[in-house]
C-alpha cells in the first residue's frame, strides 16, 4: 500500500490567528464616533485612509452605481490598514442585559 501526504486537506485557517489591536481609549472614542456617524467603508464596513485594501477589483456600471466587486482572499491584503467595529467596540459585546433589550425604542 502506497502511503500519501494528507497536509493538503487541513484548513488553511486553522493556524491563522486574529490579530489584536491596541487602540487608546482616546482613539476607540475617535473611532467610534466616525462608525456612528456612518463613515464606514462600503464595501467592508471597516475606516481605512484610502481606497478599500479589501477590493481588488470594482466593476461600475456609471458614474454612480456599482455593479460588481471582486475582493482579494482572506490574507492577501492588509488587514492592518483597516479598522473594525469589533476592535473598537469590544467591551461592548457580551455586556448587556436582558432588562437593557427590552428598554430599547421600538420593542
Amino acid at each position: 500500500m502506497t502511503s500519501f501526504s494528507t497536509s493538503f486537506l487541513t484548513d488553511p485557517w486553522s493556524s491563522w490567528q486574529p490579530r489584536k489591536p491596541e487602540y487608546t481609549a482616546e482613539e476607540k472614542a475617535g473611532y467610534r464616533e466616525q462608525f456612528e456617524a456612518g463613515k464606514g467603508c462600503v464595501q467592508c464596513g471597516g475606516l481605512h485612509l484610502h481606497a478599500c485594501p479589501r477590493v481588488k477589483r470594482l466593476v461600475m456600471r456609471n458614474k454612480e452605481e456599482i455593479s460588481e466587486v471582486e475582493f482579494w482572499p482572506w490574507g492577501q491584503w492588509p488587514a492592518d490598514q483597516v479598522v473594525w467595529p469589533a476592535d473598537v467596540y469590544e467591551e461592548d459585546l457580551g455586556q448587556g442585559t436582558e432588562s437593557d433589550s427590552s428598554s430599547a425604542p421600538g420593542v
